[in-house]
């Protein structure tokens, strides 16, 4: 009697497990899988460098790399600035938000502050003219497809 009650048991725990089950058919349901690839993407970007504020002779002026060029980016304090005319004491800026251009005086001077660059804006792949650093960045791309 004991192993009666015992088969009959499984049989019922069995037949209770399998009534919730609904078995699909692969061909007609199809499910969407999300896709995620880690992939390498080369961009242009603007040269940044960080610029320092010196007061020399009770006037402010920025330090900034010895090889600094028309077209570089300096983040100055808060603000980026795209650097528009070198001279030799001066530099010809305008906001990276498109405010208007000011004259800042300057000191050519190589620091360990200056020479790390920093990420710049990305530019468009026809400017021929403006000097640019071609960085390789990892990018997660993901897609959604529809698996058979």
């Amino acid at each position: 009697m004991e192993r009666r009650t015992a088969l009959l048991g499984l049989i019922a725990l069995l037949g209770a497990g399998a009534e919730g089950c609904v078995v699909h058919d692969r061909s007609v349901v199809r499910q969407r899988r999300r896709v995620r690839r880690r992939t390498r993407r080369r961009t242009r970007r603007r040269v940044r460098r960080r610029a320092a504020v010196r007061s020399i002779h009770g006037r402010n002026v920025l330090v900034v790399p010895v090889d600094m060029s028309a077209g570089w980016e300096l983040a100055v304090a808060s603000r980026v600035v795209v650097v528009h005319e070198v001279r030799p004491t001066s530099i010809i800026v305008s906001d990276a938000s498109g405010g208007g251009q000011e004259e800042i005086e300057i000191v050519r001077e190589d620091t360990a502050e200056n020479l790390v660059e920093e990420q710049g804006t990305a530019i468009a792949e026809n400017d021929t003219t403006t000097p640019y650093r071609e960085v390789e960045e990892e990018v997660d791309e993901v897609d959604d497809e529809a698996s058979a």
